[in-house]
């Protein structure tokens, strides 16, 4: 139990400095692309992953984007909220392939995250978050059978 609040704490820590690190118009574009993302009240969970993952894999800091995707989805429905966290896993996923380090610092983000988009993220990755957020998971990715489909 206390693992599990520190584990929050330092999720939260993170998220709120990343949220002050990034310039102000990369963050202003990833809430604008995040509300838009999460207004389609049409768009399936594979669709929001997709969209998500782009969002964070294209920016210019992945785990600030990904801290403004996490802190716009407050009120998100379950559909949404999948969503994001299969979204959040298919980024780790690629960025693992390019930048292990902010792989990690993506899923560090998660780590403070709500517990369905850590169940999201965790079926999309085979893993946890706090796991690829020490570092210790990058080799389970690339052994991962979760949902990789390309839409």
């Amino acid at each position: 139990m206390i693992r599990n609040f520190l584990l929050s704490a330092v999720g939260a820590a993170f998220v709120m400095i990343a949220a002050f690190a990034v310039p102000t118009d990369a963050r202003a574009d990833t809430a604008s692309d995040i509300a838009a993302i999460l207004a389609d009240g049409t768009l399936t969970v594979e669709q929001i992953a997709t969209q998500v993952a782009e969002l964070v894999v294209n920016a210019e800091d992945p785990s600030a984007a990904t801290a403004v995707i996490l802190a716009a989805v407050e009120n998100a429905s379950a559909t949404q909220l999948e969503g994001v966290g299969a979204g959040l896993g298919k980024a780790v996923a690629l960025l693992q392939q390019t930048d292990a380090t902010e792989a990690s610092e993506v899923a560090l983000e998660v780590v403070g995250a709500s517990e369905a988009i850590q169940t999201a993220f965790e079926a999309e990755t085979g893993t946890t978050a706090s796991i690829l957020a020490a570092g210790a998971g990058s080799s389970l990715l690339g052994n991962n059978s979760g949902n990789q489909s390309a839409d």
